[in-house]
């Protein structure tokens, strides 16, 4: 009798464990659901966010641009602003964008770091120019701690032009296509 009773009680438990199974699994779908709407809702909130800070930063000076650079000329230039804790994939974006505006020696191009390695961000992205230091974000600073890695395009009074985030894992093709036609248009 007490055999019969255990196997009993062992298909209960298993009826059970398998309801409660199917139950978890539909809790776990719906919440994954839910949460992927969230995300996508976040996601456009977030680029939203971007677009209103961009639009709000073109057309702003840039002061501390000539201290950091130590260079006073009144020229064009690209400037691309990186900070540690940047995902490696977004500076590699940058850094791939830098180098191909290089190639067209068409106009000046600095990279700009705050509180990073210099050493292992050079090697790491194969970048052999001089990375300019701003330990103190004076630029970070007047751009309201904006998002980086960023590149910024400005004119000969240190005014952004335009700029562009690279943000590793976002289709950004068409944006990318417009700042290089502004960058080498000017």
């Amino acid at each position: 009798m007490t055999g019969l009773l255990l196997l009993q009680l062992l298909q209960w438990q298993f009826r059970s464990m398998k309801i409660n199974g199917l139950l978890f699994f539909f809790l776990i779908s719906f919440n994954s659901c839910k949460n992927h709407s969230q995300k996508d809702s976040n996601q456009i909130s977030f680029f939203e966010k971007l677009v209103r800070i961009e639009n709000e930063l073109i057309g702003k000076r840039i002061n501390s641009v000539s201290t950091v650079l130590m260079d006073s000329a009144k020229c064009y230039k690209v400037i691309y602003l990186i900070t540690d804790g940047n995902c490696g994939n977004c500076l590699k974006e940058g850094f791939e964008i830098i180098k191909e505006i290089d190639s067209k020696k068409s106009i000046d191009n600095y990279v700009i770091g705050s509180n990073i390695n210099f050493g292992l961000i050079q090697l790491q992205n194969d970048y052999k120019k001089w990375i300019f230091e701003d330990n103190d974000n004076l630029i970070r600073k007047e751009l309201m701690f904006s998002l980086t890695p960023v590149v910024l395009f400005l004119d000969t009074s240190n005014v952004i032009l335009d700029l562009y985030h690279p943000l590793s894992g976002y289709e950004q093709n068409d944006k990318l296509e417009l700042f290089f036609n502004r960058v080498f248009i000017k």
